[in-house]
């Protein structure tokens, strides 16, 4: 019984060049070990995320402390933004944090919000 060829038909679509780049510059000998190696990249990179996750999740269900509710986070953290300098300044120019404002005119305008 012969065996199938591990082969598949993948369109890299703009990762092409990417993939040509490497092989031209001789780092891998063809396309098959670029995706490889990108491959094997990738399956580091979700194991390593997963056992941090999962460290994370442990820890987290281990802690003893006792939970605090998201409106007292938020409104600390709203009251620590607010005791920064530039939220000072917006204050009291009247901006409002959160948004890039620019010169127009006579005066600031909001050009976007971050």
């Amino acid at each position: 019984m012969a065996s199938q060829p591990n082969s598949i038909h993948v369109d890299l679509g703009s990762l092409r060049k990417s993939v040509e780049d490497r092989v031209q510059s001789a780092s891998y000998a063809n396309a098959d070990e670029v995706i490889r190696a990108g491959l094997l990249a990738l399956e580091r990179e979700e194991a390593s995320t997963g056992t941090w996750l999962t460290r994370l999740a442990e820890e987290a269900l281990a802690d003893t402390r006792p939970s605090v509710p998201a409106e007292e986070v938020f409104r600390d953290l709203r009251a620590r933004l607010e005791s920064l300098p530039l939220a000072r300044f917006c204050n009291r120019a009247r901006l409002q944090p959160g948004h890039l404002w620019t010169k127009r005119g006579a005066g600031l305008q909001p050009l976007h919000a971050v």
